[in-house]
């Protein structure tokens, strides 16, 4: 086997990492130019651009964040020592360059800020997207993974041969003064653009909680909308961000059992409640007329026509679809 032949993606990679996320990249280095398309672009922040470096690390020379620099040059060193093979094939596709991710609109990709790079094997680029990767990236990977940099290869889309500094290295970067001054360190989060194995749990969660969405791993504007949406419901802040506090609510406890048309078997129903009890009492008072998105979330809407239900009944009009409530709807909707 050559260090070009495909393999499938090793099991176990990336252990106790992240992909470099988009709030702490703007948080912490701004943002490097105004607008993006899928062509390379030069860096027009200026303090951004002041920390920039070209310099030959192993086989070839790069131009980056100068901590990123000094990171390959230190990889780059144990890979000529570990696996000398796949460094004397080394080669590189490019570290700075400006972009959105490849096929995306809204996700500006880690190499604009010059911490990420792509790497060739005898000059050959892996192929993205097709769930194998060369072996010599394999091989090399673990090197890249004990210095704190993440490899492409867990992307919902894989990119073997994109290699990037993780979201623990920048912060630890930040920490150490080596990036913008005292910028503020943002809270852990994730936001559009962001991709990867937390972003298809996000998604996967917020499909079990009734939302319509592609569990693809890229944090896009369909998956923007449904987390804002889940936001408002549950009464957070509706941000798009997938803070602490967001997350604790979607793996919070599994939706209740629905009942019968007619019998829900919560007692009590109110803004913030999800599950297959809601979808069953929005359903009940569609049946009445009130037109709502039946997606088992209790929020503003669903209270409101709880409480234009009750004000109808002549019942206590609080938004809460308690025993009484249920019962009455029940024996309207047979």
């Amino acid at each position: 086997m050559t260090i070009t032949d495909l393999i499938p993606i090793p099991p176990g990679i990336n252990p106790n990492l992240s992909a470099a996320k988009q709030i702490t990249m703007l948080s912490l280095l701004g943002n490097p130019r105004g607008s993006y398309s899928q062509e390379c672009q030069t860096i027009s922040h200026p303090v951004l651009a002041a920390l920039l470096e070209t310099r030959r690390v192993g086989k070839f020379r790069v131009s980056g964040l100068k901590p990123a620099v000094d990171g390959l040059e230190r990889i780059m060193g144990d890979v000529m020592r570990e696996q000398p093979e796949v460094f004397d094939a080394l080669g590189t596709a490019g570290m700075l360059c400006a972009r959105f991710v490849r096929g995306s609109s809204t996700n500006i990709s880690n190499h604009s800020w010059g911490t990420a790079i792509d790497l060739t094997l005898n000059g050959k680029l892996d192929r993205r997207g097709d769930g194998l990767v060369q072996t010599g990236l394999g091989l090399i990977a673990p090197i890249f993974n004990r210095h704190g940099w993440y490899w492409g290869a867990s992307f919902g889309t894989e990119d073997a041969m994109h290699f990037e500094a993780s979201d623990q290295t920048i912060r630890s970067w930040h920490q150490a003064g080596l990036l913008l001054g005292e910028r503020p360190l943002a809270a852990p989060g994730l936001s559009l653009g962001d991709r990867g194995p937390e972003v298809t749990e996000l998604q996967t969660l917020l499909v079990k909680r009734g939302q319509q969405l592609k569990a693809d791993g890229a944090f896009g504007p369909k998956t923007l909308d449904a987390l804002r949406a889940f936001q408002r419901a549950c009464g957070l802040e509706a941000d798009g961000v997938a803070t602490v506090e967001t997350l604790a609510v979607l793996r919070g406890p599994a939706p209740t059992p629905a009942g019968t048309r007619g019998q829900l078997q919560a007692e009590t129903l109110a803004v913030g409640d999800m599950g297959l009890d809601v979808r069953a009492l929005q359903e009940q008072l569609n049946l009445l007329g009130h037109g709502l998105r039946v997606d088992g979330i209790f929020g503003r809407g669903t209270a409101a026509a709880v409480m234009a239900f009750q004000a109808d009944q002549q019942l206590e009009v609080n938004g809460v679809a308690d025993k009484l409530t249920s019962d009455r709807l029940a024996q309207m909707v047979g």
